[in-house]
């Protein structure tokens, strides 16, 4: 089951570096054959979802839902086994976005893929509530993205991709 990219936007967005990055990801976790779909849509999209279902009135860059409760880093391969191999859904905010990769002086593609990377992480069981948590997830895209993650660490200003925009 392949990872799908679904795109509201008129802007192009990268689905095949977002495709690629998932499968090394969830590769690196044992996982193979999962099911995963991003949704890359708008703010106004976004905020909808953030309140409808996490109670928070506002945009937020990527929002994660996982079809597996109480998933961890450890039970990953086991829960999409068990789910048949959908692992769960993931949407971009591309305004916001974009507006993060002006900020942090990157493309706007690359912001794209770290955001899509992060919520991979998150479908895994990955939390990022403390700054420590944050750091090794970002540690992780930042591996995934290999050379462009080196890049985007170098220049990352502002607001890091994972922490809600206003």
């Amino acid at each position: 089951m392949p990872t799908s990219v679904i795109s509201d936007v008129s802007e192009p967005v990268p689905k095949l570096r977002i495709c690629r990055i998932i499968g090394g990801i969830l590769r690196r976790h044992g996982i193979r054959g999962a099911e995963v779909c991003v949704r890359i849509t708008d703010d106004d999209a976004v905020r909808e979802l953030n309140g409808a279902y996490r109670r928070i009135d506002r945009v937020t860059d990527v929002l994660s839902f996982g079809y597996a409760g109480g998933i961890t880093p450890e039970t990953a391969a086991a829960a999409v086994q068990a789910l048949q191999g959908t692992l769960g859904d993931i949407v971009i905010a591309y305004p916001t976005a974009h507006r993060q990769a002006a900020a942090r002086g990157v493309a706007t593609d690359d912001e794209l893929v770290h955001l899509a990377a992060h919520g991979c992480l998150h479908l895994l069981g990955y939390d990022d509530d403390t700054t420590e948590a944050l750091g090794a997830m970002e540690a992780m895209v930042y591996d995934a993205m290999g050379a462009r993650g080196t890049v985007m660490r170098r220049t990352a200003t502002g607001n890091q991709g994972g922490v809600p925009a206003q």
